[in-house]
This record gives structure tokens, C-alpha cells and sequence, in this order.
């Protein structure tokens, strides 16, 4: 517990170990009410999403067919 609390920032608040690699191809996200963010008492540091897209593969577009 001591190594991760004390591990180096990345993107505050983001520790080390909160983050993963590039080539991990992984992504989270929190998303909630406004009443909640207002909660979590970030100030103006609130953002809306009026859209996202997704898309997912296992690669097999990138290769060549003889």
C-alpha cells in the first residue's frame, strides 16, 4: 500500500499505478450526476460529454490477405 500511495504522479491526481501503457490499450472513465460532481467539490473542473464512440478490434483488418 505504501509503494502505491508514495508512487510518482503521472497526470494528477494519477499515480503510476492508476495509469497503464500505451500498448495496454485500456481507457476508464467515471461518469455520474452533476449533483455528484458537485459533490466531489473540483470547483469549475466539471466536464460535459455530448458525445462519444467506440470501436473495437482484434487487428485482423491491418493484415494483408494473400
Amino acid at each position: 500500500m505504501e509503494t502505491i500511495l508514495n508512487a510518482p504522479i503521472i497526470a494528477a491526481p494519477l499515480g503510476l499505478y492508476d495509469c497503464c501503457g500505451v500498448s495496454d490499450g485500456a481507457a476508464a472513465a467515471i461518469v455520474n450526476t452533476p449533483e455528484i460532481a458537485k459533490r466531489l467539490k473540483r470547483g469549475d473542473r466539471v466536464v460535459t460529454i455530448k458525445a462519444i464512440q467506440l470501436s473495437i478490434t482484434d487487428g485482423s483488418e491491418s493484415t494483408l490477405n494473400d
